[in-house]
């Protein structure tokens, strides 16, 4: 059989270079060259759109993928299974001898015991993990939409994917591979000793399957059962991220004084009819001067109060106050405003 032919690589020397890599000053120049390339790369390519958090697919993708790397890298053994673990070890002779005489027992009692003790170390993982992602997804929304508080709606979106991220790795194929990290690969240790006693692969196969068929879904539904816990991680996550940011409070209204004074208004009573609000700022600018400005567009109109602008047009007004509620996500759950 000929060997094929493989041309030899061509390097651009203007976009190539050696460095060395026992340089600081070199490795960080390699560095940036490397992002600057990254950056051209990703200017070539469709703006991606952003949905409602603020990121956009790649984002998200990205912030998964950190998120999942720490889970794997958590992986390890409870007190007991590490005590089991040794006990396998020290026991393999009496161990295989019992699986040669009644492999299908053996395997069923070591099934069931073992679902319930990983699905509760990995259960915790999943949390840990949980909070780690709700931490990274809240920073980056954060940064985009330039606030730190939330609507309802968008806390509801944000516990979603942080139960989304969640219940991913609650699949027996990624917490499967967890428990592979966590136990090892020592034949010593194998849950089921008397494979490699076994003539053919398809019969070890066969054996490792019926150990899967006993053993995953009782993992599984114990392992389901932590989901309100990793929620509520998530949601611990969230608001010591919020707590701990620094993105200012009211970025889109900090020039609008109409808009400032309305939504400190709704903060202290959220739940006030149009007409009822227009009369409290009218209030707040007896006591003190302009305090809450109409807005100059209804000046210009020939309003000079709250009040009056209510009663000339009613619909703009409503409009006004109801995005400034969406805006400062502040929910109204009267049954309607006058």
């Amino acid at each position: 059989m000929a060997t094929p032919k493989i041309s030899p690589r061509r390097f651009d020397d203007s976009s190539f270079r050696y460095f060395s890599p026992g340089s600081l000053e070199e490795v960080v120049e390699s560095h940036i060259r490397h992002l600057q390339r990254v950056k051209n790369a990703l200017d070539k390519l469709p703006k991606e759109r952003r949905g409602s958090l603020g990121l956009s697919e790649n984002e998200l993708s990205a912030i998964y993928r950190a998120a999942m790397i720490r889970f794997r890298d958590s992986a390890k053994l409870s007190e007991e299974l590490r005590e089991q673990r040794e006990r396998f070890r020290e026991t393999f002779n009496e161990r295989l001898e019992r699986f040669r005489k009644n492999s299908e027992s053996e395997a069923s009692h070591l099934a069931e015991m073992h679902a319930v003790l990983f699905a509760q170390q990995c259960d915790k993982a999943i949390g840990r993990a949980t909070g780690d992602f709700a931490d990274m997804l809240t920073q980056a929304v954060i940064a985009r939409l330039g606030k730190k508080e939330f609507s309802l709606t968008r806390q509801k979106e944000l516990w979603t994917e942080c139960l989304k991220f969640a219940f991913g790795l609650a699949k027996f194929e990624i917490a499967g591979a967890w428990i592979d990290d966590a136990w090892g690969t020592d034949p010593r240790e194998a849950p089921l000793p008397h494979l490699y006693t076994i003539e053919t692969i398809s019969d070890q196969q066969s054996a490792v399957e019926r150990f899967a068929a006993k053993f995953r879904p009782r993992f599984e539904s114990r392992l389901t059962m932590g989901s309100s816990g990793w929620l509520n991680e998530a949601d611990h996550r969230i608001e010591l991220r919020r707590l701990l940011s620094i993105a200012p409070l009211r970025r889109a209204r900090a020039n609008d004084p109409s808009k400032r004074a309305l939504t400190r208004l709704l903060f202290e009573s959220p739940n006030l009819t149009a007409e009822q609000i227009c009369g409290r700022l009218d209030a707040k600018n007896e006591t003190n001067h302009q305090n809450a400005p109409v807005p100059r567009a209804w000046q210009k109109a020939g309003t000079r109060s709250w009040i009056d602008a209510h009663e000339k047009f009613r619909g703009r007004v409503k409009t006004f106050i109801s995005t400034v509620r969406k805006e400062a996500g502040i929910p109204y759950t009267s049954p309607g405003e006058s």
